[in-house]
């Protein structure tokens, strides 16, 4: 949410703690008092700063949404957290990465391949991660088939990609790839990391992805905001102006508490083999030269003794 962040649920006194700004799989009881807890931080002295929490009750079926405003009550932006500070972390050596929501947005479909569409949900999956202190370096390991990173398919509700896929989505990747590490900021960046989509669609694409921001005005195309826009207030900023000279990305520095960290990276599709099917997105030209943005949120943990 930005400027805002939804720190967690109490129900009835008991808090949980939400996972990268977000809470999943929440019990309310009949009658239970209950309360969201969201904390203000703003980056800047430039005021009000407004964001959406987005409610999505199971039953009865439905989204509420709780509209935030906050508004800066002095010039000085000395106490303002800049995104650029961080905070120092002791992560090191191998770890498990837990990666708990993935958003996919491409500059020719109004929706996003998402991870919270999934139908039947998303289960998290695990990867390891190695971080060096001394070698201030990251390295992700190859990610094979045998890990089992499926992204699935969608609800139908959600269009196109609700009708035109009709599987899952198998990501794997192609050798280690490394990049950099600073423990003082909490800050990671993976670079050319080659990244293989299987579905219906066959795409292979290599990105650089960083825990930092992106400016998408140097990209060859736009992205389509209705996609990009399902990142969330936190992971994504829309420029005011007619022209989107200061649209972003934004990832999420590591937690030096929690381990929780949002990676953020965008590409262009060179090419792209595609099932043959009825509708647009399964014809071979379709995904061509489209810019694809991704975002990874997820929770770096010591790795469990087998």
């Amino acid at each position: 949410m930005g400027n805002f962040s939804l720190d967690g649920i109490i129900i009835d006194g008991v808090e949980t703690v939400s996972t990268a700004g977000t809470l999943t799989n929440i019990s309310i009881p009949a009658g239970a008092p209950y309360a969201f807890k969201v904390s203000y931080n703003p980056r800047n002295s430039v005021s009000p700063h407004t964001a959406v929490l987005d409610i999505t009750w199971a039953q009865p079926r439905g989204v509420h949404q709780i509209h935030l405003d906050g508004t800066v009550l002095s010039a000085d932006t000395t106490d303002c957290v800049t995104f650029d500070e961080g905070e120092e972390v002791g992560f090191d050596g191998t770890l498990t990465l837990t990666v708990n929501r993935l958003v996919a947005a491409t500059s020719k479909v109004a929706s996003a391949l998402s991870s919270d569409d999934a139908r039947g949900g998303f289960t998290p999956v695990a990867i390891p991660i190695t971080l060096s202190i001394a070698d201030r370096e990251a390295i992700l390991p190859e990610i094979t088939a045998e890990t089992n990173f499926f992204l699935p398919q969608p609800v139908e509700e959600v269009q196109p990609l609700g009708r035109c896929l009709t599987q899952g989505t198998l990501i794997t990747t192609t050798g280690d790839a490394s990049g950099t590490y600073d423990p003082s900021t909490g800050s990671i960046m993976i670079d050319d990391l080659i990244v293989t989509l299987d579905t219906d669609f066959y795409t292979t694409i290599e990105i650089t992805l960083t825990t930092d921001r992106i400016a998408l005005a140097s990209l060859p195309a736009r992205l389509n905001n209705d996609a990009v826009g399902e990142f969330g207030d936190a992971h994504y900023s829309a420029g005011m102006s007619p022209l989107p000279s200061d649209d972003e990305i934004f990832g999420s520095r590591i937690d030096a508490e929690t381990g929780t960290l949002a990676l953020v990276g965008t590409s262009v599709i060179e090419s792209s083999t595609l099932d043959d099917g009825g509708c647009d997105l399964t014809r071979p030209s379709a995904m061509q030269g489209a810019v694809l943005a991704i975002l990874i949120e997820g929770q770096l943990s010591a790795v469990t003794p087998q």
